[in-house]
């Protein structure tokens, strides 16, 4: 007991830094208690200016925050048990697998958490020298995306392979998801992505430490911090409320198409197209010869990852007939299948097929693979060399794919992609730039076994795609939810339960570009460029920055 005592008194300094770990958690889906993300990083701003707390402290302390927000995050890592889309099939093979799980999970963890860490740190080094209450505020929120920003790159360096696609890519954990359930609060996305909103979610934070730390170290505020306190709550608000307002108003008017969702529910197994299968074929052509289905009369028709009528059957004239009153001439249908190039590399391609036509209108291939799940990191090399473990996985595995333009069609042009992209606002907007009027996306969630976590996640990104680059957004998946996302980010359809169906709704056309899809991430470099001038040349600023020692 005594020695419980003294472990206590020696480590519940780093009570804060783990509230604000949980209180970050809470508030990211699926928990989505969004309201939380404006205060969860109070106990750790308080920790960090605490006098008692050293550089070596804030250094873990703020690893100890992003250690517990991303280990919350990657739980669904362990969904992907009992692991029979790898072929595992003895409980040695399963023994095996289920370590590399553990160890992925906690290597990731540990690696991103670091900048959590290092955030921490060089926040308390500037507080040492710029403590002034102006100073704060200008730093703390700006030096906190550019870290975000950071984290978004670090992750392809921490699973580093040689198909890696490097880019700000990975951007689990970025504040702005929290609000997803808000849709009036994430309406600037389309100014300055992810994060500017993350911006204003830190700056709130960092005032309501200030009016918590004057409050509890019994030290009032001047009466020009809490008019600035004030006007920063009044103008950080009036702006989420009035442009959120306004963009929820707004008519677009463009033309519309009519799209077809499909969804199913099969397990996958080792080889990438799981789905060639007579009775999966049968139950996938079924739903198209419904009465209700062949009433319909989509522009677009949308497989899921893998599952192709076409690779199927090798034939669109076949294709074709097999959907017999379905198919209507003039619409194009879009299937994903790995492919075997003349150079012998595996690819994931996304086709658009006018089933008249045998050859395809066009394709993308899918550019950010997955580590340990399209591809094998070095790291994952290296431990499979050391333990001697051989599997038939690497048969799934494929190559970084080069076409990356969106599709032309006679109904509109596409920016299709495959899974993984919807963590990208890179990818999605680089498709809208180049003149993508509807986003879509075709996944496979079945190694993920229906995760909700996961699932709700990828919901929340894809409303933040949608908004950034004002397009809708489409999602046609194996083994999760189907859906339809406005150009606000709402939910205009949505499958409401794991199943095998089709879900019909409209989109709308748009041509038009945002300012985040013209210039990108331009939000962070000015972070940088002021955060520069500010520590480094703080006389230049004087006018707007007064420092208090």
């Amino acid at each position: 007991m005594e020695k419980l005592k003294t472990f206590y008194r020696k480590n519940s300094a780093f009570l804060l830094p783990i509230i604000s770990g949980v209180l970050l958690f809470l508030a990211y889906p699926p928990q989505d208690l969004w309201f939380l993300v404006f205060i969860g990083l109070v106990p750790l701003f308080y920790f960090l200016f605490s006098e008692k707390t050293s550089f070596k402290n804030a250094f873990w302390g703020g690893g100890i925050t992003g250690f517990i927000f991303m280990g919350g995050l990657f739980v669904w890592l362990f969904y992907t048990a009992p692991f029979e889309w790898l072929g595992v099939k003895t409980q040695k093979d399963f023994v095996s697998i289920l370590l590399l799980v553990i160890f992925s999970w906690a290597f990731t963890i540990f690696c991103l958490g670091l900048f959590f860490a290092l955030f921490s740190w060089l926040l308390k080094k500037i507080i040492k020298t710029h403590s002034g209450f102006i100073s704060f505020l200008v730093i703390t929120p700006f030096l906190w995306i550019i870290f975000e920003y950071l984290r978004a790159w670090g992750f392809e360096f921490i699973w580093l392979g040689k198909e890696t696609f490097f880019g700000p890519h990975w951007t689990f954990g970025n504040l702005a998801y929290a609000l997803h359930k808000i849709p009036l609060l994430i309406q600037s996305a389309d100014i300055w992505g992810i994060y500017g909103i993350g911006f204003l979610v830190v700056l709130i934070n960092s005032v309501l430490f200030l009016f918590i730390k004057s409050f509890v170290d019994k030290k009032r505020l001047s009466t020009k911090q809490i008019i600035v306190s004030c006007l920063i709550f009044f103008i950080v608000f009036s702006f989420f409320i009035v442009y959120g307002e306004s963009k929820m108003k707004t008519e677009t008017g463009k033309e519309q198409r009519r799209i077809a969702l499909m969804q199913t529910n099969f397990l996958s197994d080792p080889s990438f197209n799981p789905y060639h299968k007579k009775e999966v074929l049968k139950i996938v052509l079924d739903m198209f010869q419904k009465p209700e289905s062949i009433q319909e009369n989509p522009d677009f028709i949308i497989m899921p990852e893998g599952l192709g009528i076409v690779s199927a059957t090798g034939s669109t004239k076949i294709t074709k007939y097999l959907l017999e009153d379905f198919w209507k001439k003039g619409q194009i249908y879009l299937e994903n299948r790995k492919v075997v190039e003349e150079n012998k590399k595996n690819k994931s391609r996304l086709f658009y097929y006018d089933l008249e036509q045998e050859n395809p209108l066009g394709y993308y291939e899918k550019r950010l693979l997955v580590a340990n799940g399209d591809f094998l990191p070095y790291i994952t090399k290296f431990i499979l060399i050391a333990f001697s473990y051989k599997s038939d996985f690497e048969k799934r595995l494929y190559q970084k794919g080069e076409i990356s333009t969106p599709t032309t069609t006679p109904k509109g042009i596409v920016g299709g992609t495959i899974c993984s992209s919807i963590l990208s606002p890179d990818i999605n907007r680089e498709m809208t730039k180049n003149g993508a009027e509807f986003l879509v996306v075709v996944s496979s969630d079945s190694p993920f076994h229906g995760s909700k976590s996961l699932l709700t996640q990828n919901l929340a990104m894809s409303r933040l795609r949608a908004i950034e680059n004002r397009r809708y957004f489409a999602q046609a998946t194996n083994m999760g939810y189907s859906f339809l996302l406005d150009s606000k980010g709402k939910t205009a359809s949505k499958s409401q339960k794991f199943g095998n169906e089709i879900l019909f709704a409209n989109i709308e056309l748009s041509n038009r570009k945002t300012l985040y899809t013209k210039f990108g991430d331009w939000f962070v470099l000015l972070a940088f460029i002021i955060l520069t001038i500010k520590l480094g040349y703080p006389q230049a600023l004087m006018f707007l920055f007064k420092s208090k020692k």
